[in-house]
């Protein structure tokens, strides 16, 4: 079968993107000065040799520049997981393995092979996110077992060495998906090294607190069904509400289910405030504002991964910080959208600043950004009011938030989001954003 000349080429790019997984078993043997050294190396290698060395396996845009930010990407990813865990060079393994084989795993065999295309990102196949999972998970197990060998930690074993490997290698692969303005080396690596230390950091615990999880169960089935009778959930709606009530009031109470139940309720009522007016336009929610599973999942994914972590971190005061600050962004997100619509006369786009209709992707109006703000707050102040967080919290909050949000109008504006499902995965992403930041400020100023 012949090739053709740019697809040998993509090939050429994907095993030389593959080889350097090699080094990564000299971790072993490595101090950390010197794996410093060499991935230092491999960021003049990027730089200055591959381009003039090995031009074919250049992009022709990459040509003409005269050097690959991917390739560029690549190399200061894996030296700044190298600077990271310095301490946990087997962590570091991990993330890279995902970075290298999974990366182009996906590319090589999903290109070739893959036939049916992810609905939120048609230059991706399911077959090549699958083959990332698996073949990154083995990888990373190899990896892991190989780097941390002999084990310094005595409850290290091989079971948790394969939750680490598969769970990054899904989280990753994921990532790698999403339409991001953003090299996938750079968010591989973000995702990645952020998840493991996650998971570096968790505590396993010992017994469950089985009574809070039922009276999660009971209250969020109740108020679901309260929700489909008023037509605000869909079944699917109702099914993964009733998981996120109960993670969420088994993890904070009866308080942080409260500021859940303030966020859907608020988001549902400004969804159908001027309905009529949004249809005209163009602008509504489908099925007059109902939400199934999809939209509930997007808005929702932040705060039911807050919830798990907090089973297993006991860091409670910043976890307390977190799970708000996802739900004061997603509040923020629906009440700038919903109202915005409404109450701004000027849309303009972040990207170039130019006025554009109301409903555009990406747009926002000043009034639309205060009202957001408002409603940010008023989940700040609950949470305040409940005692989950300090107001210093709050403010760690606002922040966040605020940031987190305009990302998101940004991203929408470079044609990275639409209403369907790419619109509700970056639903999660910029609250997820939102969460990590607000626990970022939170660990250093609380």
């Amino acid at each position: 079968m012949r090739i053709a000349a740019s697809e040998h080429n993509e090939n050429l790019r994907q095993l030389e993107h593959l080889a350097p997984i090699a080094f990564a078993f000299l971790l072993r043997f490595l101090t950390w000065e010197q794996a410093l050294i060499f991935a230092f190396v491999a960021v003049l290698y990027a730089a200055f040799v591959s381009p003039r060395l090995f031009r074919v396996t250049q992009r022709p845009e990459e040509q003409i520049k005269g050097y690959s930010a991917g390739k560029l990407a690549y190399a200061f990813s894996v030296f700044t997981l190298v600077l990271f865990f310095r301490e946990d060079m087997h962590l570091a393994a991990v993330a890279w393995a995902n970075l290298s084989v999974g990366d182009a795993a996906s590319n090589l065999i999903g290109r070739r092979f893959g036939r049916a295309r992810l609905p939120w990102n048609s230059n991706k196949t399911w077959l090549g996110t699958c083959s990332s999972v698996f073949f990154s998970s083995l990888a990373g197990i190899v990896l892991l077992l190989w780097t941390e060998f002999p084990p310094h930690s005595g409850n290290w074993n091989a079971r948790r060495g394969l939750l680490y490997s598969t769970t990054t290698a899904i989280v990753c692969s994921v990532v790698e998906t999403l339409q991001i303005p953003l090299d996938d080396n750079l968010t591989i690596c973000l995702a990645g090294g952020t998840f493991l230390r996650g998971l570096s950091l968790a505590r396993w615990p010992s017994n469950w607190a089985w009574d809070e999880w039922i009276t999660g169960l009971l209250v969020s089935a109740g108020t679901g069904l309260a929700a489909l009778s008023l037509k605000t959930l869909t079944l699917s709606g109702l099914v993964c509400g009733v998981v996120m009530g109960s993670v969420v009031y088994s993890s904070f109470g009866a308080q942080g289910f409260l500021l859940l139940a303030t966020f859907f309720v608020l988001g549902s009522l400004f969804s159908k405030i001027g309905y009529r007016r949004k249809q005209l336009e163009g602008t509504a929610q489908p099925d007059f504002g109902r939400r199934s599973a999809r939209h509930v999942l997007g808005k929702g994914f932040a705060p039911l991964v807050a919830g798990l972590a907090s089973i297993f971190f006991d860091s409670k005061q910043i976890m307390n910080v977190g799970f708000t600050a996802a739900v004061a962004t997603a509040l923020y997100d629906t009440t700038s959208t919903e109202l915005g619509q409404l109450l701004g006369r000027h849309t303009i786009l972040l990207t170039s600043l130019e006025h554009v209709p109301r409903g555009t992707p990406g747009a926002v109006s000043l009034a639309g950004s205060a009202v957001g703000f408002l409603a940010a707050a008023m989940i700040g102040f609950e949470a305040v009011l409940f005692k989950l967080i300090s107001p210093i919290g709050m403010v760690c909050i606002l922040l966040s938030a605020s940031f987190s949000v305009h990302l998101e109008s940004y991203l929408a504006a470079h044609g990275q989001s639409d209403n369907g499902r790419s619109g509700q995965l970056l639903n999660a992403f910029h609250t997820t954003v939102s969460m990590l930041l607000a626990m970022l400020f939170a660990k250093v100023y609380l």
